[in-house]
């Protein structure tokens, strides 16, 4: 039945939700918003290293296949660690 997902909705339904959900979950739990960002970074990172490595038979350490969802995922997680974690504060002084 999971034999084969579709690259369209691995690449734009998947890996987003997984990635920039982690940094957004890892935010709030820790209380701060850097913390997105970078962990959706990493996860990403370790995504499509992960990628290259299998499918492509590339070293998992080439950095040079890291595309610019790398930048995208993390600007697009600070925004959500912000607004999040704003309302977590927020919340806990009223």
């Amino acid at each position: 039945m999971f034999d084969y997902i579709d690259p369209f909705l691995w690449q734009l339904v998947i890996v987003p939700f997984l990635t920039i959900g982690g940094g957004v979950v890892a935010a709030m739990i820790m209380k701060r918003i850097w913390v997105g960002p970078v962990v959706t970074f990493l996860l990403n990172a370790i995504i499509e290293l992960t990628y290259f490595a299998v499918y492509y038979d590339h070293s998992p350490f080439d950095v040079s296949h890291l595309s610019s969802w790398n930048v995208i995922f993390p600007l697009i997680s600070l925004l959500f660690s912000f607004i999040f974690v704003g309302l977590l504060k927020t919340k806990k002084s009223v």
